[in-house]
């Protein structure tokens, strides 16, 4: 094991927390082959900033890295609307892990994730999915709970108002609006950028009363454009609860699927806060699947 380990704190030295890190890298140690992870057999999906030493983050080109500070470490460049195989051998990866990334992008573009995340997973190997619940927003939307999106009022947020094209603040906007642009951005009136006719707050309360849940959130997105969402792919342009993640991650392969929840992974080293679960676990639908 410190064969391993050394040349990897040689890299991490200046870590800030140089005891936590070398108790998770001994937990990979434990759980895993030595060529696991040599291999970085482990792989976040849109990882942010993430930078583990023993992953390997798969996002968009390198100027999507330089734009949404994409952490360093070992790269997969893949956009998921184009449908490109990940580069991985089959039934090798440990884990594959993405958090808040999905809602991105269309469910063609999920669906063929999905597909591609079964082939390359061991048998026994765990994906965990997370994304927002956007069954607990419209029950925030329907509570007049303002403070559900509370996050969106903070001062950091605020101040990018200008990159998020905004007309309007969100303190200032209806909590309709607010609800839509967290789901299907490009319908919403907050925002510069987006389909030609908006979703009025009048036409979503009736969409809402005549439609099912699942027939409304669908109406809502199907505004939302893949050639506009690739200009900004920061905006939010799907939309998920536990039933649809569901038999999403059944259809694309997967026999074992499970609703799980905030740090309670299978997995014990997906347990480790310091890594993972970290964006608004409050707001958040956690789901795994077994490979």
């Amino acid at each position: 094991m410190k064969t391993l380990l050394l040349p990897v704190m040689s890299v991490y030295r200046n870590w800030r927390n140089r005891p936590a890190l070398l108790r998770d890298l001994a937990l990979y140690h434990e759980q895993y082959e030595p060529d696991s992870i040599q291999g970085r057999r482990f792989y976040n999906i849109g990882p942010g900033e993430f930078a583990h030493p023993l992953w390997t983050n798969v996002d968009g080109s390198d100027e999507y890295r330089a734009l949404y500070g994409t952490g360093k470490g070992p790269h997969i460049y893949i956009n998921l609307f184009d449908h490109t195989p990940l580069p991985v051998e089959d039934h090798t990866a440990e884990i594959v892990y993405t958090s808040h990334t999905i809602e991105h992008v269309d469910d063609a573009a999920v669906n063929f994730l999905f597909r591609e995340v079964s082939r390359i997973l061991k048998p026994g190997g765990i994906f965990r999915v997370i994304t927002p619940d956007t069954e607990l927003a419209y029950r925030a939307w329907q509570r007049n709970d303002r403070r559900f999106y509370g996050w969106l009022y903070e001062p950091a947020h605020m101040a990018r108002s200008e990159q998020y094209l905004l007309n309007i603040p969100y303190d200032q906007a209806t909590l309709a609006q607010v609800f839509l642009e967290e789901f299907a951005a490009q319908a919403s009136t907050i925002t510069t950028v987006g389909a030609e006719k908006r979703i009025s707050d009048e036409e979503l309360t009736e969409l809402f009363k005549t439609r099912t849940l699942e027939e409304a959130f669908d109406y809502c997105t199907s505004f939302c454009s893949i050639e506009i969402q690739k200009q900004h792919p920061w905006r939010h342009m799907n939309w998920f609860h536990e039933n649809k993640l569901r038999k999403m991650l059944e259809s694309a392969g997967f026999r074992t699927v499970y609703r799980s929840a905030y740090l309670q992974s299978v997995a014990p080293v997906l347990r480790e806060k310091m890594w993972f679960d970290q964006t608004l676990p409050q707001h958040s639908l956690f789901m795994e699947a077994v490979g």
